[in-house]
């Protein structure tokens, strides 16, 4: 994506330092490729990094599922989603 896209969606830069530069740099890694099975998110909020991660798969070409679960205490919702 362009960084037009990314700032007008609200989403992260994985290549610049924010918060999640580390996330996202482990994800990018070799250590990350050679570790067995796929990804879930918890705690999903706007989903931006949620987004940005599973952007940066598809560029990469990373072959893991990657997958949000939201918990809402309360209200008896529990949600599990595949991408």
């Amino acid at each position: 994506m362009k960084i037009w896209e990314v700032n007008y969606l609200g989403l992260f830069n994985y290549k610049e330092r924010n918060q999640l530069y580390f996330y996202y740099k482990f994800l990018r890694s070799s250590l990350f490729k050679d570790i067995q099975g796929d990804v879930v998110e918890s705690g999903v909020f706007r989903g931006k990094s949620l987004i940005t991660a599973a952007l940066m798969f598809k560029k990469f070409k990373i072959k893991k599922k990657f997958g949000d679960m939201i918990l809402l205490v309360g209200s008896q919702k529990f949600q599990i989603k595949i991408i």
